[in-house]
């Protein structure tokens, strides 16, 4: 998977296209054009023209997991290259940044991966005038390809539109039956990356909505996957599965095994930026098996007591008996 940063200029969303849209694109900058997801035509890719050819050549060009930094390492995601271009760290990229006359949009409008004529706006023809450098975890997907990290943009208007740094699945392989497990396990992965927050990104604090397949989706703070949705039956088993995976964290106890990780939990019941994926998944398990008692029956249904104070909020754990997540937390 590669990451670009796309903005939202129609004000429908960040918007995708599925792998199997059979756009092609060297989005790795390693001379590979290869299937990928993409941007809507509606939407645009913030991009520099580091070789001044009137081209965007591949993703060394965008901004995201390909884009090279000062130091000549690749970026992890689009705003850590983007951050490294605020000269005035206001965490804003604006006209007081040396770079922002040479950034430009690449507005896809046929969806073939090449600039073609007309396909590069200005900041200032978009009435651009300011982009955000901080951004916000999520694990919403659209067409198959994980948002991962969520942000804004200003125009002249004074109006506030949506940004994101998109995870693209690709397809690299002849198979398209190992391109599935392929790009399932790389989504796996992008999100447990993505637990362990970068520096200038923020935690979202919101429940993770239900990972699914199933068509275009839209990624808000409000969707969220309710644990009483699913028959109790398969909870059990899940919650079977969970008891085991907290047992491999060892005899300290999770409290002390979590904090041994890096997590450290708020006044508020969030966890802070430091946490590692693992010590998420730790945090998330324990959440999940309070609402059970020692009979395996959920808290809160007949004749059991329901479960009093907060629940963590976290951004989802991996399922383990199935394919998609499990939202850990509430309000």
């Amino acid at each position: 998977m590669g990451t670009p940063i796309i903005l939202d200029l129609n004000g429908d969303g960040v918007k995708t296209l599925g792998v199997g849209s059979g756009v092609k694109f060297d989005l790795f900058a390693d001379g590979d054009s290869v299937k990928t997801g993409w941007v809507s035509s509606g939407d645009g890719l913030l991009v520099l023209d580091r070789n001044h050819d009137g081209q965007i050549n591949d993703g060394a060009e965008l901004f995201g997991s390909s884009t090279k930094l000062a130091s000549g390492d690749k970026a992890a995601d689009g705003y850590m290259a983007l951050r490294e271009l605020d000269s005035n760290q206001d965490g804003m990229i604006s006209d007081e940044d040396a770079v922002f006359d040479e950034l430009r949009v690449w507005v896809d409008s046929n969806s073939d991966g090449v600039s073609g004529d007309g396909e590069i706006k200005t900041l200032a023809s978009l009435g651009i005038t300011k982009i955000s450098t901080q951004a916000t975890v999520g694990t919403g997907t659209d067409n198959g390809n994980l948002v991962g990290l969520t942000s804004s943009y200003e125009t002249s208007d004074g109006a506030t539109h949506a940004a994101a740094d998109v995870w693209f699945v690709t397809d690299r392989v002849a198979s398209s039956e190992n391109a599935v497990v392929d790009n399932q396990a790389a989504l796996d992965n992008a999100i447990a990356a993505l637990a362990s927050t970068p520096a200038g990104v923020e935690e979202d604090t919101a429940p993770a909505e239900t990972l699914s397949a199933m068509g275009p989706q839209t990624w808000t703070p409000d969707q969220k996957a309710p644990l009483n949705a699913e028959p109790k039956s398969d909870l059990r088993t899940r919650v079977s599965s969970l008891a085991q995976a907290i047992g491999s964290f060892g005899g300290s106890g999770a409290a002390d095994d979590m904090l041994g990780a890096g997590v450290k939990l708020g006044t508020s019941g969030g966890v802070a930026a430091s946490a590692t994926a693992g010590a998420l998944a730790a945090v998330g398990m324990a959440d999940v098996m309070r609402q059970f008692d020692a009979n395996g029956n959920m808290l809160g249904t007949s004749g059991t007591a329901a479960v009093s104070g907060k629940s963590l909020n976290l951004p989802g754990i991996q399922d383990p008996a199935g394919n998609g997540f499990l939202a850990s937390g509430g309000k």
